[in-house]
């Protein structure tokens, strides 16, 4: 089937994107600015360009050996909306990529990355653009962002995506644009943003790639790939599914029984990473 995700037109939007926010990416941040002690591990990632900031880490293949795959985890939106209004600081008090990665295969290199705005001190917090965690956190900008980063770490290596929350329509969107893309998981997505909105009666958010379009195109995606969600969630619903469920392949979209937007889905990846993504010969996993 021909990839109908890298279309020209908008592989070329993101590519000037990137190159503008380019210079951005600065030196890695000290470790300090990773409050959550979860995020600790790997080498700190750090994009940086006005009103956008992304934090991360790199976790190198475990072996000097040559990596064939580079898998990316997106976080969550992050910390709770309060009665309608937006956090001051949108970084989780418990993140799920950051449990994402010991599943991983450690032959295969890894990169966390944080949503915008996350895991920044106090000082690079206040020039950080609040429509990036709020309106804006799906639109071209966050994903020229995203994908400058993962091209830093990519090295000609093929791309497992990976998303939790609004991270999985990142994940999704950036899988669409990419055409290195070997895999892509999402962990509890939004994916039909129009239906999530209208489900929470909040205003439409701005997006690269419209919802009905969204589906249409990972319905064909030349990719193995994998939508969970959870039998008890009540921030993603399987009621608000119905559109994802007609629109996706059937096989594709598993609801997870008994499991909640913020439960461990680590361990509810786990089983199903092989079905998704074959391990390499000699492929491991940490214990």
């Amino acid at each position: 089937m021909e990839r109908q995700n890298g279309h020209p037109s908008r592989r070329r939007l993101l590519l000037s994107l990137a190159a503008a926010f380019v210079a951005g990416c600065t030196a890695p941040p000290p470790a300090a600015l990773m409050r959550a002690e979860s995020t600790a591990t790997g080498q700190p990632v750090a994009f940086d360009a006005p009103g956008l900031a992304i934090r991360g880490r790199y976790h190198p293949p475990s072996r000097a050996r040559s990596a064939r795959r580079l898998w990316v985890v997106i976080e969550g939106d992050g910390a709770l909306w309060r009665n309608g209004q937006p956090p001051r600081d949108p970084t989780p008090r418990k993140p799920i990529g950051p449990t994402v990665i010991p599943v991983l295969p450690a032959d295969d290199a890894r990169l966390w990355l944080a949503r915008p705005c996350q895991y920044l001190t106090p000082s690079a917090h206040e020039t950080c653009d609040s429509r990036y965690w709020t309106t804006d956190r799906f639109a071209a900008p966050v994903l020229a962002a995203y994908n400058t980063l993962i091209d830093l770490y990519a090295s000609g290596r093929q791309i497992v995506l990976i998303g939790f929350s609004g991270g999985g329509v990142l994940a999704a969107d950036l899988a669409l644009a990419r055409a290195d893309t070997a895999g892509l998981i999402t962990l509890a997505a939004p994916l039909d943003l129009a239906a999530w909105t209208a489900h929470h009666g909040v205003p439409p958010l701005s997006a690269t790639v419209p919802s009905g379009k969204r589906l249409h195109d990972l319905a064909n995606l030349d990719a193995p790939a994998l939508y969970l969600f959870g039998a008890r969630d009540t921030v993603v619903p399987p009621a608000m599914l119905s559109r994802t469920r007609r629109l996706l392949p059937g096989d594709a979209v598993k609801i997870v029984p008994g499991a909640r937007h913020s439960d461990n889905w680590a361990q509810i990846l786990r089983p199903h990473l092989a079905g998704v993504v074959p391990p390499t010969p000699a492929t491991r996993q940490h214990d």
